[in-house]
């Protein structure tokens, strides 16, 4: 399960993820870091068929990221950006964003694209992994919470933006 792109923190396109073996390679295309802000730019393309696949990411010190994903497709496609977690996800869907709260710490996830956005999640994996325990998880975070948030197909060129916003529970006040 661990080496499907439904794994992990990433995008599938009409449900299908990147290619496996020698086709599923990335590249770093530019990298630039200041006091106030680290930038970099992936490229993906070559594990999504036919499929321009590009990532930008910024990182705004203290504690926001920003993602851009550019993408461009032979045909429309379904976007599903796909979040992983130990704790449940809260969700407010009219307004795009997703916050995950685990001890100390939040992340507010705000999810901007052209059209709708369903968000959905479950604590089911596709396959189920086997119990055992594991020394570097502990028993009871062995299960997760997997949310997609699907964009539906509208065009062939797409440009979904994330911004992540990292902040301590205890900053309430």
């Amino acid at each position: 399960w661990t080496v499907q792109t439904l794994a992990h923190n990433a995008l599938l396109l009409d449900g299908k993820g990147q290619g496996g073996g020698s086709g599923a390679d990335g590249r770093i295309v530019a990298f630039a870091t200041n006091p106030d802000f680290d930038y970099t730019a992936g490229d993906a393309s070559a594990a999504y068929e036919k499929t321009k696949m590009m990532r930008h990411i910024v990182f705004v010190r203290p504690n926001v990221f920003v993602i851009l994903d550019d993408i461009e497709t032979a045909k429309p496609a379904g976007v599903q950006f796909l979040l992983h977690a130990i704790q449940p996800f809260k969700t407010d869907s009219d307004r795009q964003v997703v916050t995950i709260t685990n001890g100390p710490a939040r992340a507010r996830i705000h999810l901007l694209g052209p059209g709708s956005v369903q968000i959905s999640q479950t604590d089911r994996f596709t396959i189920p992994p086997e119990r055992r325990e594991r020394p570097a998880v502990p028993p009871d975070h062995f299960d997760q919470w997997h949310l997609t948030a699907e964009f539906a197909a509208t065009d062939t060129v797409r440009r979904l933006l994330t911004v992540i916003v990292v902040e301590r529970t205890d900053d309430d006040a």
